[in-house]
């Protein structure tokens, strides 16, 4: 029973998706990659660009807390009407790519509407990224080992970025030689964004991975 509940789990994983599995592995824990590095960066970030916390608090808890619902609601919408899969793909390029919005931030300056509208794109795209991966870890998941899969699958995901955030602070500090602090908080949102491309291709390459023919359904 301790065998069967500590490394039945993870037989069972790859029995089910067989070479696919480390590929699925790999794409979840870089899937989010791009936001846990920027997130430390965050509150930083507006205060060296001379936003206040009220504004920051305010856009947060009005426009962005709508933006993050509607990103929700339209991964959701998305994963029961096109599937998982393409929802991840949705995901693996809007993510990353709204850390663009920053970047555009930092290089405009304390623009109240800029800012407003970079917050609601972050939180529109976070949410339904957020929703694509779980609806994918979900579905990866075996009938019998479900809560167990999912806290592996989980693991895999909040891992890497957890470690490699800490990070944050000093490659900006490394980016600022030479250049202003805020042409140096430019470049690091250009690149968490770009490190969503890894995420992106091997999305892709799951995509194309051979469907499982589902069982025919039992004439009655």
């Amino acid at each position: 029973g301790l065998f069967d509940a500590l490394v039945g789990p993870f037989i069972a994983f790859f029995r089910d998706h067989g070479r696919w599995a480390l590929l699925m592995l790999l794409a979840i824990s870089l899937y989010r990659l791009p936001d846990f590095l920027m997130g430390p960066m965050a509150n930083p970030f507006y205060a060296d660009l001379g936003i206040g916390k009220e504004v920051v608090g305010t856009v947060r808890g009005s426009v962005g807390l709508v933006a993050t619902i509607a990103g929700v609601a339209a991964a959701g919408l998305a994963s029961v009407r096109f599937g998982a899969i393409p929802t991840l793909l949705a995901g693996a390029v809007l993510g990353p790519g709204s850390n663009l919005a920053f970047s555009y931030l930092a290089l405009h300056g304390a623009d109240p509407g800029v800012f407003t509208a970079a917050m609601v794109i972050d939180n529109f795209c976070s949410g339904f990224v957020g929703v694509a991966l779980i609806v994918y870890m979900s579905q990866l998941t075996h009938a019998g080992y479900t809560a167990t899969q999912y806290a592996l699958l989980s693991s895999f995901y909040a891992l890497p970025g957890k470690f490699l955030k800490g990070f944050s602070g000093q490659l900006v500090e490394w980016l600022e030689h030479g250049r202003t602090l805020l042409e140096a908080y430019a470049l690091f949102f250009l690149g968490t964004a770009l490190l969503g491309i890894p995420a992106l291709l091997l999305c892709l390459w799951l995509a194309m991975r051979t469907p499982v023919p589902k069982p025919a359904m039992v004439a009655r």
